[in-house]
């Protein structure tokens, strides 16, 4: 069956403008109180998709409010930011007119809404949504070295920002596995052959692979045009990546991850709180991630000018940078540049 054109799949990759917490909540016996999320199965940094969610749907409300376009709150958000019914009201007291339109709104047709039962008996039933987000995986690293900064990632990320379809890659494996083997490090510069990056020295750097696959890889990345963040960023970017394998990538971003140690002000004073020290650690700025969203268009009608699911989600985009997403946005952490679903396509060859 031929998949629907109305059913895509999106590639998004975002940019670090600052460092970035995504919490687990506090862990007592650790060296860090504060730890950020990890992949289960890597160790490495990332955003849930559910955390990303939430924010593009916070933001993309708070957008629509700013253009006048949402006066009342969708059923699908938190009690704490309704202007409606207060906190503990039971559903039963609700009315029709204490929300959106519903189910004309983009946002609850965009990312659903919950079952509601209305005071004057009317029941509408729940909607989950046509947005599902996959998590944000990290795919380049930056860290300081003794030659500048330098971005680390692994044959897979890297094929996975630069969108390579298996069907671009030889054999498809570097798309989703297996890792090559340890010890693997591959330069996009050939004028570097060592690096010292923390506590860890990585030498012997080849600027090819006899591997087809990395090879191609390397090619992509060194040739492709992307205009995100921007294209001559992107060409810097591309210029000082160091290719490693999976385990020492690991390494590196462990080594290398914002690790802060900080005071709780108390408000009745405005001093420093007794014994209220902490640490939390973050993503640096300048990171690159990406992620995968499917969209579903089939029956999407809305008010307003919002054509599609990539409109609705394009919205997000200034309040991602403004506020950020993650904890500890109060000290500045958390903003993040987003590329936009409905992007133009770059000049010249399209091609992986």
């Amino acid at each position: 069956m031929a998949e629907s054109p109305l059913f895509k799949e999106h590639l998004l990759r975002m940019f670090t403008l600052d460092p970035l917490h995504i919490g687990v909540g506090q862990n007592i016996m650790g060296e860090v109180d504060l730890p950020i999320d990890r992949e289960e199965e890597t160790g490495v940094p990332r955003i849930p998709g559910t955390a990303l969610k939430g924010a593009f749907r916070g933001h993309a409300a708070w957008k629509l409010k700013m253009q006048g376009q949402k006066e009342k709150p969708c059923p699908g958000e938190q009690p704490a930011a309704q202007d409606g019914p207060a906190p503990g009201m039971e559903e039963e007291q609700l009315t029709r007119d204490s929300f959106c339109k519903i189910k004309t709104c983009p946002l609850c047709r965009a990312f659903g809404y919950p079952s509601l039962k209305l005071k004057s008996g009317e029941d509408i039933k729940g909607h989950e949504g046509r947005i599902w987000f996959r998590d944000a995986r990290l795919a380049f690293f930056p860290a300081m070295t003794n030659r500048g900064t330098y971005w680390f990632s692994t044959p897979a990320r890297a094929a996975a920002y630069l969108d390579m379809k298996p069907e671009n890659v030889p054999s498809g494996r570097w798309v989703s596995g297996p890792y090559p083997a340890d010890d693997l490090a591959l330069t996009v510069n050939p004028d570097i052959s060592r690096l010292v990056v923390g506590w860890m020295e990585i030498s012997a750097m080849e600027a090819s692979s006899e591997d087809k696959d990395v090879s191609k890889i390397l090619e992509n990345l060194k040739e492709k045009e992307i205009c995100f963040p921007d294209k001559k960023y992107w060409r810097y970017i591309a210029g000082h990546t160091i290719l490693l394998d999976e385990t020492n990538f690991y390494r590196v971003v462990e080594t290398c991850l914002e690790r802060r140690t900080c005071n709780r002000v108390d408000p009745a004073t405005g001093a420093v709180a007794d014994g209220a020290l902490f640490s939390y650690e973050a993503l640096p700025r300048n990171s690159l991630l990406y992620s995968r969203l499917s969209v579903d268009n089939s029956g999407f009608e809305a008010d307003g000018d919002l054509s599609s699911l990539e409109a609705v989600c394009d919205l997000a985009g200034e309040g991602l940078a403004r506020m950020g997403i993650g904890g500890l946005q109060t000290r500045g952490l958390g903003s993040i540049l987003m590329e936009q679903l409905q992007r133009p396509e770059p000049d010249g060859d399209k091609s992986a």
